[in-house]
């Protein structure tokens, strides 16, 4: 349960943004248990209720100075100077906890564990976690496009979202960077070894790149079975003693880099 000094902690720390002042003030209401969707009413309640004298309702109309404001509901609220500061050494070691605890599941690669324990921590206060979860917000941003230009086949894009995405410390941007840089070395292989006519070794080396998602591997494997099934097909017509439709099929085949369709084309 939370307790007076803890609530009035929370309404404090929103207090440091002038940004906040309306929900500032609707924070102090609520805490006098007014709950009002206009906040000029909950002000008013509150003049009615002898809380505030008609110079101070002036003061909460205007919502200009915070400070002041904060002041007066320090007094209203009861608490003391070493009551905020015993709740402030608790909230602090609350804090530096969760962070603790943050960064040994995000070091292990449990992001949700590391984002929930961020979260109770910035729900604290701590600008810290406050930050890091941005971070993580845009590292996950950057990570969906990459993902979605990696379909597309853009590998140039998605590698820039990725390395964007790893430079917030996002775990499966860095795996997958990686496993591009894989995929590339494979794919490099692979056409070294068609290049010298090594079939099955190119292929076995591409499979793996495709593996790791190289669209230009998966392109190539597509065309090597359709190169594949064409040289079959100018064999079968070749065996039948049509030239003409065998050489169509060679030449298709060959027009996907088959070696061996190559070859026969030179026979002809």
């Amino acid at each position: 349960m939370t307790t007076v000094v803890e609530k009035y902690l929370q309404i404090a720390n929103l207090a440091k943004d002038p940004a906040n002042t309306e929900v500032v003030i609707d924070g102090i209401l609520t805490f006098f248990g007014l709950d009002y969707i206009d906040l000029n009413m909950g002000i008013e309640r509150l003049y009615t209720m002898k809380k505030i004298d008609y110079k101070f309702r002036s003061v909460m109309y205007k919502a200009e100075d915070l400070g002041a404001i904060m002041a007066w509901f320090k007094e209203a609220a009861g608490v003391t100077d070493e009551e905020i500061a015993a709740a402030e050494a608790k909230n602090k070691e609350y804090i530096e906890g969760c962070l603790m605890l943050a960064k040994q599941y995000l070091g292990m690669g449990h992001a949700i564990s590391g984002k929930t324990y961020l979260e109770l921590a910035a729900a604290k206060g701590s600008k810290e976690a406050k930050a890091q979860l941005k971070d993580m917000e845009y590292a996950e941003d950057m990570y969906m496009l990459g993902e979605q230009y990696l379909g597309m086949g853009h590998c140039i894009c998605s590698k820039t979202y990725f390395e964007l995405a790893a430079a917030k410390g996002c775990p499966k941007a860095a795996q997958k960077l990686k496993d591009m840089e894989y995929a590339e070395d494979m794919y490099m292989l692979g056409e070294q070894y068609l290049g010298m006519g090594h079939a099955i070794s190119g292929k076995t080396y591409m499979e793996l790149a495709a593996a790791k998602g190289c669209p230009k591997a998966a392109q190539k494997l597509k065309d090597m079975e359709y190169a594949k099934d064409m040289y079959m097909l100018g064999e079968q017509y070749l065996a039948m003693g049509h030239k003409i439709c065998s050489k169509t099929y060679f030449e298709l085949a060959a027009a996907k880099g088959c070696p061996k369709a190559a070859t026969k084309l030179a026979e002809y």
